[in-house]
């Protein structure tokens, strides 16, 4: 056999042993690679291509830019519950008016349902009670300036223009810009403001309002 038939039998033999190799070896590396971390991330991960709708208070809260970051994946002994924990960047809208940007630390149990990994509380359980607490200040304020005997105001409105939050665990604070319009008696009211807001998270997920500043 000439050099260039040894050449051409080693070559072919090479090639065989590499797609037995990936035959009987590669599966294992694909299970391995696959565990239920992997797969709770791939659930996440879907979320970024499709963004989500929640609803509070009866209103869409809509997560058209989401991005989920540093995500920890911790499996219980069990096998069938876990809890995937990172932060949320998001950018949406809440009703029909107010624009949320939001950046911070959300906690997702999971469990495995039918062998898929499911979401127990939705896909960010705190940004969704952080905006409930800020959405029932805006309605309490709304009722507020039309119940004033001080300065009763009719056709009464607090409009929420957007909500910028950054929360950690146990705090969040906010910037809203908002829009109070009716009027008086004596004069129409329009007026325009940012506070800042700093809300405590509760030991049972929801928030109340620690202070605030013009």
């Amino acid at each position: 056999m000439s050099s260039e038939g040894h050449k051409a039998l080693a070559f072919g033999v090479a090639t065989l042993a590499l797609v037995v190799t990936a035959l009987v070896i590669g599966p294992r590396l694909l299970g391995f690679a696959s565990g239920p971390q992997n797969e709770i991330v791939l659930e996440l991960k879907k979320l970024e291509r499709t963004g989500f709708d929640l609803v509070v208070e009866g209103k869409p809260l809509r997560g058209v830019t989401v991005q989920y970051q540093r995500l920890s994946v911790i499996v219980e002994p069990n096998g069938e519950r876990a809890t995937a924990t990172g932060t949320l960047d998001f950018t949406g809208t809440f009703g029909s008016e107010t624009v949320v940007s939001s950046l911070g630390f959300e906690q997702l149990p999971f469990a495995l349902r039918g062998g898929s990994w499911e979401l127990l509380k939705g896909p960010a359980p705190r940004l969704q009670a952080l905006v409930l607490a800020l959405e029932q200040r805006r309605r309490a304020l709304e009722a507020g300036d039309a119940s004033d005997a001080g300065e009763a105001v009719r056709h009464a409105r607090h409009r929420v223009t957007a909500w910028y939050i950054r929360f950690e665990r146990g705090i969040a604070e906010v910037a809203e810009d908002s829009q109070r319009t009716g009027e008086t008696r004596e004069r129409p009211v329009d007026e325009k403001k940012t506070a800042r807001l700093t809300l405590a998270e509760t030991p049972d997920g929801t928030f109340v309002f620690a202070g605030e500043k013009q």
